[in-house]
């Protein structure tokens, strides 16, 4: 029998696992080797100690310059993508829409899922729309890819911004229009869909007036006219982008005027009745002067030089005499028609003789009307209208 040897001076054969003497270098149950075999494991545990941490470190070493090299290119993009978006900003100021597309467009190669670049193209986007001047060549593509970037941003929490957003759309088929380029869309729906959202919407209201008024270039009625001064006075209500909405407002009803040979007499005297009236309001409001165009066409719009004028006197009830002179005054200031050597000035002559015998001078009327019954400047028509004012005022031809 094999004594039992004191547990605190055994250890573990490596082998059989028996208690053998501390120090044995073999084991007296299963004759294996200790000191040479415990060597040997105890060398190769050190050997992958020391490899694991090689590996360790050459691993932290490498995923530190991996990380490094990534934040610094992501450094240098997100510069760049800073750099480019600060650039369209300033050439937006500048009004160089083109260019600014381009930055924008450049930008977004960098970066496409950046949302500072593409607040930036959609705001960029609604004010190039606002004024749009393109070679024809690139407008098809342009105007594509920026209702892309406006249905993008349709946001229907947001209702004055869905409104805007489908406002800027439908105007994008108006510019098509305007470039003889066939429209994709039906822009009534549209502007249908933004007043809706939001009715008293600058954009919607503005350019859903203005496209009133040129969906029926050849066709348009009392109604339209009558609609359309509604949506601009909305729109002129909103306190923003006045001068916009002037500009759209007073611009087809310019267009009508000299075109109202083509409407009805009614539809004519319409078109008048909403200059005179626009132009008053601008006037007390101290806004510009209308263009030399626009106020041309207001005069047109009293009638032709032959006849003398035949919505002269229709006009009279258009506006309170007085206003109505401060108003034709105003439009005559720095106005270079040859008042004095046209027969165009000698019918505003006449409009402001019969307005101020409106007011009750008469002794003043009739002067002016016989100056303009001895003037060169006249036509039959006029001379009529001229000789029937003095009848009515004097009692004599």
């Amino acid at each position: 029998m094999i004594n039992e040897l004191p547990s605190n001076n055994t250890v573990d054969c490596i082998a059989c696992k028996e208690p053998i003497r501390s120090g044995a270098t073999v084991c007296r149950y299963c004759g294996s080797a200790q000191k040479r075999q415990r060597n040997i494991w105890s060398n190769f545990s050190g050997v992958l100690k020391w490899i694991g941490g090689i590996v360790t470190v050459i691993s932290l070493f490498i995923g530190t310059v991996t990380l490094s090299r990534h934040y610094f290119d992501w450094q240098e993009t997100r510069d760049s993508v800073s750099e480019l978006v600060n650039a369209a900003d300033w050439l937006v100021k500048s009004e160089a829409y083109a260019q600014a597309w381009q930055v924008y467009e450049e930008a977004l190669t960098l970066a496409p899922s950046s949302t500072a670049i593409r607040k930036g193209q959609y705001k960029l986007a609604k004010q190039w729309l606002r004024d749009f001047d393109l070679e024809k060549s690139r407008v098809d593509e342009i105007l594509n890819r920026i209702t892309v970037i406006l249905y993008r941003n349709v946001n229907e929490v947001d209702k004055q911004e869905l409104a805007t957003a489908l406002a800027h759309i439908g105007w994008v088929q108006v510019l098509r229009s305007r470039y003889f380029l066939p429209i994709n869309a039906d822009v009534d729906s549209l502007f249908e869909q933004a007043l809706r959202a939001d009715p008293k919407n600058i954009y919607a209201n503005a350019m859903g007036g203005h496209w009133l008024l040129r969906r029926n270039t050849r066709d348009i009625s009392v109604a339209d006219v009558k609609s359309a001064q509604s949506m601009f006075s909305l729109a002129l209500q909103g306190g923003m982008e006045k001068k916009y909405v002037r500009q759209l407002q007073i611009g087809y009803l310019t267009k009508a005027s000299h075109e109202s040979g083509n409407y009805a007499g009614e539809v004519r005297l319409a078109i008048l009745s909403a200059m005179l009236n626009n132009f008053f309001t601008m006037m007390k409001a101290g806004e510009p002067q209308p263009g030399e165009y626009s106020r041309r066409g207001l005069f047109d719009a009293y009638g032709s030089i032959n006849s003398g004028g035949e919505n002269i006197e229709a006009s009279i009830g258009m506006l309170p005499a007085e206003d109505h002179l401060k108003v034709i005054d105003w439009l005559l200031v720095d106005y270079d028609y040859r008042l004095d050597t046209s027969r165009k000035g000698s019918q505003i002559k006449y409009l402001k003789a019969r307005l101020v015998e409106t007011l009750g001078r008469n002794d003043e009327a009739l002067e002016a009307y016989s100056e303009l019954l001895e003037s060169e400047y006249t036509s039959e028509g006029l001379g009529q209208l001229v000789s029937r004012s003095i009848e009515r005022l004097a009692g004599t031809h």
